[in-house]
């Protein structure tokens, strides 16, 4: 544990060079001590630092406990958000949105609205004005959705953002944004829109009406809206019907994927690039691999049925620490993920391919299990042509 006069004695050395990574989570865990707090409080005053002080606080996020951080970050975030560098603009945003600073909306829904912006920070203005909903920035959100000279990717994110606020868009105006649409961003727009309420309460008016047909609405996509608790007899009778076909699909590929598995036909070599593509983005053997997912060491020894099962059927099959967690987040959307870290400052999840997200604590509202499901997506082989599974299968029972 820090004490105040180990600080006293280092801090002229501390303070006579920039911070790295290690000095800045020792100095911020020990805010709390008042004479080291006014000892740290200049360096963050200090505007020429600014970009350098919100990189390392965006960099260590899920390291860092101090509440009084938040309050020092302020100058350097206000700094950053006025300035002409797009890259300084970038280090504001994400700042002000993973620490909860506020004080800040004019200047980013100025950032927001500037034809200058790029993708980026308007992502990030829209990820930042969120967390504070407010009558201005819903107006700014109402104003970007309605630009019909933006791309697909910011027109979507900026009426997700509308209508978490509580908008209401013309419904002539976004008939014709739909109808704009080819199949991946009619993907993209069931996907985004269902991470809310007031998103899948739009997707279900749209859906009743008659602007989205059941094909355009997955199973994936069908969950989270029913997760969202609107009521629906029509989407749950559809995913219900949706389950039992899925079962009867289900036994007609593992019969057809037995069959291939017991022939003993493929070829090692061939299969190892696809076992490598396909579950070493979660998955290790020895030391390749990401390895957040359990460890594939000793895969040839399993018997073709619990084999099969364990990579066409991963719901059945998984193991109880890997249960897929929904968080509910207290701007109304959800995230899902394998849940890697669990404290007092947040939680990290984890995604397929090795990708991962820091959520808060100030930022959840309640962390699920959902139940039945597992951190491992369904289908990872379903669509290869059956030479490749066999390739696939013949690369697996190698591994002894």
């Amino acid at each position: 544990e820090i004490r105040e006069p180990y600080f006293l004695a280092l801090w002229d050395s501390i303070n006579s060079k920039p911070w790295d990574k290690a000095t800045f989570i020792e100095i911020t865990n020990a805010l709390e001590e008042k004479s080291i707090y006014e000892l740290a409080k200049p360096a963050f005053e200090n505007l020429w630092n600014a970009s350098h002080m919100a990189s390392l606080a965006n960099e260590v996020l899920d390291q860092v406990a101090s509440k009084d951080l938040k309050e020092l970050l302020k100058p350097a975030v206000g700094y950053l958000l006025t300035s002409q560098d797009q890259t300084d603009q970038e280090t504001g945003l994400k700042a002000a949105e993973k620490y909860d600073i506020s004080g800040f909306e004019a200047d980013i829904i100025r950032l927001l609205l500037s034809p200058y912006s790029n993708k980026i920070v308007i992502i990030s203005a829209i990820t930042t004005l969120e967390h504070h909903p407010s009558s201005k920035t819903r107006t700014a959100f109402q104003k970007l959705f309605e630009n019909t000279n933006l791309t697909f990717e910011l027109r979507l994110a900026a009426l997700n953002a509308f209508l978490k606020a509580r908008g209401r868009p013309d419904s002539k105006l976004l008939n014709k944004f739909l109808a704009s649409f080819n199949d991946f961003q009619k993907y993209e727009f069931t996907k985004s829109l269902s991470a809310s309420e007031p998103g899948s309460q739009t997707l279900l008016s749209l859906f009743n009406e008659g602007q989205l047909t059941e094909e355009d609405i997955d199973n994936w996509t069908l969950e989270r809206m029913l997760g969202t608790k609107i009521k629906s007899k029509r989407l749950s009778t559809l995913l219900d019907q949706r389950e039992k076909n899925k079962e009867a699909e289900y036994q007609e590929t593992f019969g057809i994927f037995m069959e291939i598995a017991e022939s003993g036909s493929g070829d090692p070599q061939q299969g190892k690039p696809l076992f490598a593509a396909t579950c070493l983005v979660c998955h290790s053997v020895g030391s390749e691999g990401v390895g957040w997912a359990p460890a594939l060491d000793g895969s040839g020894y399993r018997d073709n049925e619990a084999l099969l099962t364990a990579v066409l059927d991963p719901n059945a099959a998984m193991e109880g620490a890997y249960t897929l967690r929904r968080i509910l987040k207290t701007d109304g959307t959800m995230v899902e993920g394998y849940m890697e870290k669990n404290n007092e400052r947040g939680v990290t999840l984890r995604f397929m391919g090795g990708g991962s997200l820091f959520v808060p604590q100030t930022e959840i509202k309640t962390v699920q299990q959902v139940r039945g499901r597992s951190s491992m997506p369904e289908g990872l082989i379903d669509h290869l042509p059956h030479e490749q599974v066999a390739d696939f299968l013949a690369y697996v029972r190698t591994l002894k």
